[in-house]
């Protein structure tokens, strides 16, 4: 999240868009327990949301520890219940109806974000090595970005369904999304390598 308020900070001024402030961004939180036989997996939808004012700053470690503060203020399991009823209810009105609720509470969110995370080691399906994972959401409501980091195999993958009404190039965004993982990468690495030693 810190990376992602970071980034769009420098996709904005490498646009001329100044101060910018926050903008709303929702994270899905999967609620399922992970199925530990082929039996156990549900299909069913088991993911709640919790949605911030994601900062747009220029430092990185500010961006972190200020999106870091705000997830957890709502990540508890009275707000992500709530969600998730929230969302059950669509389920039991009308197509039409929910439809209607669903654009109402979703219209001031500008992103939404979500950070699947794979295996570390490759994955293999009938004896033949799974070679990447791709994970795709489509834009839903009026939200104008959705943006879905994934990791397999020790590789991270960022993807971005941008509207075709935002006038900036996600392209740029993708680009400042990367440079920024892989300074935090290398800052990581780095103070690992001190400890280390």
């Amino acid at each position: 999240m810190g990376i992602l308020g970071k980034s769009i900070s420098d996709w904005y001024a490498k646009n001329g868009v100044h101060n910018p402030g926050d903008l709303v961004m929702t994270v899905p939180v999967n609620m399922k327990t992970l199925p530990e036989r082929v039996e156990d997996i549900n299909m069913n939808n088991g993911t709640s949301t919790v949605t911030i004012h994601l900062p747009i700053v220029g430092d990185l470690k500010e961006a972190i520890y200020t999106s870091k503060e705000r997830f957890a203020k709502y990540f508890k399991l009275p707000t992500l219940l709530a969600a998730l009823n929230m969302q059950a209810f669509f389920s039991y009105v009308p197509p039409g109806i929910g439809r209607a609720f669903y654009k109402f509470f979703t219209k001031e969110i500008d992103i939404v974000l979500s950070n699947v995370s794979g295996a570390r080691e490759a994955m293999y399906f009938c004896n033949r090595e799974i070679l990447g994972i791709t994970v795709f959401l489509g834009l839903f409501s009026d939200v104008g970005l959705n943006i879905v980091v994934n990791s397999y195999n020790m590789k991270v993958k960022v993807q971005i369904t941008a509207d075709r009404k935002i006038q900036m190039d996600p392209e740029q965004l993708k680009d400042f999304i990367e440079a920024n993982l892989d300074e935090k990468i290398l800052e990581l690495s780095s103070e690992k390598t001190l400890v280390t030693n």
